[in-house]
């Protein structure tokens, strides 16, 4: 897609079946793996020239973060199974986060994605809890858990990751070296 139209990109996707084969996908996986751990993208890092790497610009980033949210969560919700949210978790504003290149994950974010499931293995309990989301406010040290209710809606996720791109913005900036 050359254009950074939201509800284009949106529509064409879902045009296309992606959240019933997703829904498909998620109910063939558990029929012989009931432990199943749902994994959400995180948020590339923010550059001064996303462009240079491919990326649109962050904020259109948030927005399909956002918009294709449900597509995890409904999901999570409906097997009852834990989701690890990697965009809560990355801190966006900060190169410790990301490896050579503003989409890959760096050693350090890879920790975080361990301790994030080695938290679900020991705590969640499959097949007798509701879904719950697992997550590493920019990468500090403890690990949030966030019970997906009913009445969770991408409103509810876009003010949570806008609230998390700020605190991480907050927290990257005091620290910046000049």
């Amino acid at each position: 897609m050359k254009s950074f139209d939201l509800d284009n990109i949106y529509h064409v996707m879902t045009k296309s079946g992606i959240v019933t084969r997703f829904e498909r996908l998620v109910s063939e996986i558990l029929q012989t793996t009931p432990n199943l751990i749902l994994v959400y993208v995180y948020h590339p890092e923010i550059t001064h020239f996303p462009i240079f790497h491919g990326l649109p610009p962050a904020s259109v980033i948030s927005k399909l973060l956002t918009k294709f949210s449900p597509l995890f969560y409904d999901v999570a919700r409906k097997h009852s199974i834990p989701i690890i949210d990697l965009s809560l978790s990355f801190n966006p504003y900060s190169k410790e986060d990301y490896g050579s290149t503003p989409i890959e994950p760096s050693n350090m974010s890879g920790e975080y994605i361990a301790d994030l499931i080695v938290k679900i293995i020991n705590e969640f309990d499959f097949g007798n809890e509701t879904a719950k989301a697992f997550y590493k406010p920019g990468g500090g040290t403890d690990v949030h858990v966030d019970e997906i209710a009913d009445d969770w809606t991408s409103d509810v996720y876009g003010k949570k990751l806008k609230d998390h791109l700020s605190r991480c913005k907050k927290v990257s900036s005091s620290c910046e070296v000049c």
